[in-house]
Order: structure tokens, then sequence, then C-alpha cells
């Protein structure tokens, strides 16, 4: 492989000037409504004049400091600006600045951007053009994003990108999750600048103009190569899915134990396209463009061209995700330099793409796989040849496999922190899935561009159908086999932001440490590695002493949780493998630790309506509760849960309990929770209602 690139921080400008700009950003999203747009504006435009003025006089080197602390400063207001500006939530144009009601319907019109079909309805994201009020034609300009669920049917079904369409709804602002620890949605939706979400029935929308963008020309591309996979490929089989998933990027198609058992294995990436799938796909394109006249030097513009256009055709195809998004850019960089003759650091070209995504988009530092890129590739540019040096071979194969291992392992090194963080799991077996699975992924790339180009001459292309049904057969079948060995998964690891910043110290001080060879970098790396275990070992002695009651919000149904360290007992309306239970429930148990069923019962005693968990009472009233089975004295309890709509009213139920909490889980009609708040405000009670609240803790 390569040798290690220099890494003198002179000589990577770009890397530097980046991590400012970063930092803006950062702030930004941290206090959007700190600061106003035009007055940052003003400040970026008088600080822009004086370093320009101040970096063409001669500088002595004292000036040189105060002024590259200028830049300093000037670039972190950029990315703290830049931020503002792309943050549409707050902008005067934006729809919500105008809507007067979530309830009240109004007209729209607007562009989808993307689609993603389901069964029942189709996912667009929609960008708002113009709204008025409902009944007549939309003429209030504005702009924003809106999440559209659209009912599935043979019209919207044809729907691509581009296309504008006029449709009749009220929207609701997306909510945050009401249970602890679970998937934010709204966050992530936030992310990419879409705040509201709507329901659309069939009927209630109309197109308005069939023309579409070049993205949904690329989605029409995809959609008719996913037509050619589906006639070599066994129809709604696994082979399908994790073709159009790597091939494509098309990732609809993969079922739960599918996504399962790639993660578990450590080869969940290979699904994702990514730079590994774009630079097989630039590598080619310059081995194709390297013969006839594309080797004369008049022609070096027209192969750059040529190069560039298949690159970002892929890209677009893929649906340009951010790692497709770096990995399009950095490559395009690197072909750049070399029509223009000149070789730029890598960590430069890193540094060059990444400001330019930003630019554009500036939320995509927070999303998780240009993160995840981003660090994989620097682990790999920067160890995988510290890494590979360590085992020297005459044997070419073995020294491949070497190679290849080692790029496994450089970029786990710099990935690992942020995965813990992310997805709570560790892959012990990542190595030989990633040498598998990374070779069997270039084959299948391979005859999946082949197929592609083929597929006008049909014995060819049957041929190479079946080769690609039969490698994607054996890949899977060594994921699922691989994911059977015992010891497979290390699960249930939750690591705080505190954590994730000590570990990727350490793995910052390890790459000093390479490059400066001094043990003390090695010492603190180690030091910041055992701070990471104690605080754990903080966590794990927290958990142990826990004991708490958790009334979850589950729409229409009741899930409650007494937590004892470890043990957990659990009153529920749902089946314990109930799919709500694993995305809404499970994240917060496993979190906490308590993932093993109780089974002392000296201090969990059980007599409906009343729950006894060391010595703190919960009264669970249902419709099906008869007030005879209770004194009239006033039973003290320390929380009553009301669930299933009993028709009770609070004064009532309070002659016969004197809780010192009340509760209203996610069983009950919003009707009569609404009259149960009026009541106790008018009594008052503090009602805590989960649907508004969220999940009810209460810690003893």
């Amino acid at each position: 492989m390569f040798q290690p690139p220099t890494l003198s921080l002179r000589q990577i400008p770009l890397l530097r000037l980046l991590l400012p700009f970063l930092l803006g950003v950062v702030l930004a999203w941290l206090w959007l409504p700190a600061l106003s747009t035009p007055f940052l504006g003003y400040l970026l435009v008088g600080g822009t004049i004086i370093l320009i003025m101040t970096g063409l006089k001669s500088q002595t080197r004292a000036n040189n400091l105060s002024w590259g602390i200028a830049l300093h400063i000037w670039l972190l207001l950029f990315g703290y600006w830049r931020t503002l500006e792309h943050y549409q939530l707050n902008q005067a144009t934006h729809f919500a600045q105008h809507i007067t009601s979530s309830s009240e319907n109004y007209r729209w019109t607007g562009m989808v951007e993307t689609i993603r079909l389901g069964s029942n309805s189709h996912r667009l994201r929609i960008a708002i053009d113009s709204y008025g009020p409902e009944g007549s034609n939309p003429g209030q300009i504005a702009n924003g994003k809106l999440l559209v669920y659209l009912a599935a049917d043979s019209m919207s079904a044809n729907l691509l990108p581009g296309q504008r369409i006029q449709f009749t709804t009220n929207v609701a602002i997306m909510v945050s999750p009401k249970n602890p620890a679970a998937f934010d949605f709204a966050a992530w939706q936030a992310r990419q600048n879409v705040f509201h979400q709507a329901s659309v029935e069939a009927g209630q929308w109309q197109l308005l103009d069939e023309k579409i963008s070049l993205q949904g020309w690329a989605y029409l591309m995809r959609e008719r190569m996913l037509g050619i996979l589906r006639r070599h490929l066994p129809v709604e089989s696994a082979e399908f899915a994790v073709g159009a998933a790597l091939i494509l990027g098309k990732k609809d198609a993969l079922n739960t134990e599918l996504r399962n058992a790639y993660a578990e294995t450590g080869a969940v990436h290979v699904l994702a396209v990514s730079g590994l799938h774009l630079g097989y796909i630039a590598w080619g394109l310059g081995l194709i463009c390297g013969w006839g006249p594309f080797r004369r030097p008049s022609w070096r513009w027209i192969r750059l061209i040529c190069i560039l256009s298949g690159i970002w055709l892929f890209a677009l195809i893929t649906g340009l995700p951010p790692s497709v998004q770096r990995a399009a850019t950095m490559f395009s960089a690197v072909w750049i330099g070399i029509a223009l003759g000149r070789q730029s650091s890598i960590y430069n070209t890193l540094g060059a793409s990444a400001f330019l995504l930003l630019l554009i988009d500036p939320f995509l530092l927070f999303d998780i796989g240009f993160q995840l890129s981003y660090l994989a590739l620097l682990g790999i540019v920067f160890f995988q040849p510290h890494i590979h040096g360590l085992f020297s071979t005459p044997w070419s194969l073995l020294d491949k496999t070497w190679a290849l291992l080692s790029v496994a392992l450089a970029a786990q090194l710099t990935t690992f922190p942020l995965s813990l963080y992310y997805f709570h799991q560790f892959p012990v077996y990542f190595l030989l899935s990633g040498l598998v699975v990374v070779l069997a992924a270039t084959i299948i790339l391979g005859l999946g561009v082949a197929l592609f180009l083929f597929s006008w001459f049909t014995p060819l292309a049957i041929l190479i159908g079946k080769m690609l049904s039969g490698v994607l057969w054996l890949n899977n079948t060594f994921v699922f086999q691989l994911r059977k060995l015992p010891g497979h998964l290390v699960e249930g690891i939750w690591i705080d932001p505190w954590q994730v910043a000590l570990l990727l110290l350490a793995v910052l001080l390890i790459g000093i440490y390479v490059v400066k060879t001094q043990p003390r970098y090695l010492l603190l790396s180690l030091g910041a590695i055992l701070l990471v275990f104690g605080v754990n070992f903080w966590h794990q002695a927290e958990r142990r002493q826990q004991k708490r009651w958790v009334i979850y919000h589950q729409y229409k149904a009741t899930v409650v949780d007494a937590i004892a360290g470890r043990q957990r007992y659990t009153i529920s309306s749902l089946a314990s493998d109930d799919p709500a239970i694993h995305w809404s429930i499970t994240p917060y148990r496993e979190k906490v630790g308590a993932v093993d069923l109780g089974t002392d019962t000296s201090n969990w005693q059980v007599k409906p309506p009343l729950y006894s968990f060391y010595g703190q009472r919960l009264a669970l009233i249902d419709r099906e509760w008869a007030a005879e089975k209770i004194p009239v004295v006033p039973l003290a309890v320390d929380v009553l849960v009301l669930k299933d709509a009993p028709e009770w009213r609070l004064s009532d139920l309070s002659k016969h309990f004197s809780p010192t909490y009340w509760v209203c889980d996610g069983s009950n009609y919003p009707k009569r929770v609404k009259s149960w708040q009026k009541e106790a405000k008018q009594l008052g009670f503090d009602l805590h209602v989960t649907r508004e609240d969220g999940a009810f803790l209460l810690d003893f």
C-alpha cells in the first residue's frame, strides 16, 4: 500500500482552517436564535475587508500571528452565519411564520424533492412554494419543507422528484419521542430542515407539472436499473434486497433480519453506497478513459469531463447520501488535480471536500453517515500504512490479505467511539466479515455494472445475472453463518458524550504517538481509556442501586416497568415481542441495564389494581375497576395510573385513593384526557399526561 502521507500542519492548511468553521456550525446549532443573521452578515463583510487590507501589507511575525487569529475568528463567525442562513424555520418567508392553526386546512403547492415508497402510504419531502386558504388557489408565496404521507395508489406511485403538486391538508409540528432513549425522528428530520408533517388522502391532491428535475431523472434511471435486477434476481429475495442496496443504494427491500445480520457482523457498511463503491467506479472510469485518444495530452479535459460525469451520475443514481457526496467531491478533486498536473495532500483534499459540502448544507455535520465516512477515511489514510507496516511477508497473496485487514482495522480504530455511541454494539468478527464481504462487494458491484451494460444482450445478461445471484447468495450465507458464531456481538453498550470525547482523544493521542514516537502520548492515551472505564464503572454502580417506576407512553396501550438494578417487572397490554416495544421501549431498558426479567417476588406484590414494589404502591385504574373493592377511606398510593379511558371523574377517584402522582397513559381517548385535564386544574391536581409530557419516571 501507499506510504503514510506527510502530516505537517503547514502542508494541510485546508484541514486546519476547516476546524474553526466546524466550531461555528456547532455553536450555531446549539444556540440558533442567539445572534441575528443581518448583524453577523455586516460583521463578516467588515471582517473580510480588514483581513484583505491587512493581508496585503508586509507582515512581521507578530502581525502574521494576529492575522492568523483574526482569520480563525472570521471562519468561526462565517460557520455560525452560514448555519443561521441555512436554518429555514426562523426565516420570515417560512410557512410556519404565517399559518394560524395546526388544525386548519390549507391549500399547498410545492415540488417533490424525495420519495420513499411504502405499502399503505408514500413518504414525500415537499419544498413548499405557496399556500392559501382551503378552497382557494394558493397565492401566498412561502418556503419551507414539509414531510407528506401520501395515500398509496396507482397515481401517487408514479410521482417523481422535480414534479410539482397541489394538495389540501393541515400541518403539524413533528415532536420528539415521548419515551427516553427512543430514536428521535423529529430531530433527524430537523437536520434536513424539515419541521412539519402532514397526511394527504387519495383525491386530495393533483399533479401540476410533469416536468422532473435532474434528481428525478436519476430516480427514474435507478428504477429502470432495479427493473433489470428484478428480471435476473429472485423476486423479493435476500439476493435482490442486498444487490439493490449494494449496487444502487436502494435499501427499501431490506427486511429487519437482513439489516440486523449485516449490522451484527460488522458488514453493514457495504449496504450503504460509499467511498468504497465510488472508488471502484472512479478507478474503472479512469481505466476506460485511458485508452485510445484519451491518452493524448490535448484530450485531458475531455477525459476529465467524462470521468467527472460518470462519478456524479453514479452518485445521483444512488440518491446522493452524505457518504457518496463526500466521496464524489473528493474523487472529483483528485481527478481535477491530475488534469492540472498537481498532486495535493489527501488531507487538503478531505478538508476541501468537507468545507464545500458543509458550505452547501451545514447540517450535514450532524449526519451520522457524514461523520463516520470522514472518520473512516481519515483512519485509513493515516493509520492504515502504519498498521500494514507492522507485518511484512514475501507472499503476495498474504500481503494483500493483510493490507485489506489493515484497512478494516484503521477504519474501525477511528470510527468505533461514534459507532458505540450511536449503535450501542460492537461486532467481534468485523475483521473476518470485512475481508470476505468487501471482496464479495467488489465482485457484486462489477457484475452489477456488467449486467446493466449488457442487459440488451439476453444470453449474456442471463449468464451475468446467474453469477450475480450466486455471489449474493454466498455472501448472505456467509454473513448469516458468521452471525451464529458464539460471542459474535457485544450488545447493550451505552456511553455518554464525555466518554465519546475521551475515546476520540485516545485515538488522537495514538496518532500523535505514531508520528512522534514519544511514549508519553501512548501513556496519555491509555489514561484516557482508563477514564472511560472509570466512568463506565461509576454508571454500572449507579444502575445497581436504581429503583424506579416507569410509565411509558404507548399509543393505545399500557406499559409499566418496575426497575431494581438489572431486574425488571413489567405490566403490559402488549406482547413482549411486539415491534412497538422494540422501537419505543427496549432502548431505555438497555440504556439503564434493566434487561433481566425479575424473579425475586419478595419486593414485588401484585393484587390488582394495586402493585407494590419495595413498598412503593401503584394503582392501575381501568374500565373494569369497581369502587366496591376499595374502602371509602382514601387509600394512600404513590402513583395512580389511568388506562383505557375509565368512566370515572378524578373527584370520585380521590374519595377512594390519595395518590402523590396522577398519571394518564397513551391508552386513553384524547377527549377523555382533555376532560380530566380540565378537572385536574379545577381540583388543583397535577395530572401527568404521557401523550404531552412524555414517559413518567419516579425514582425512590
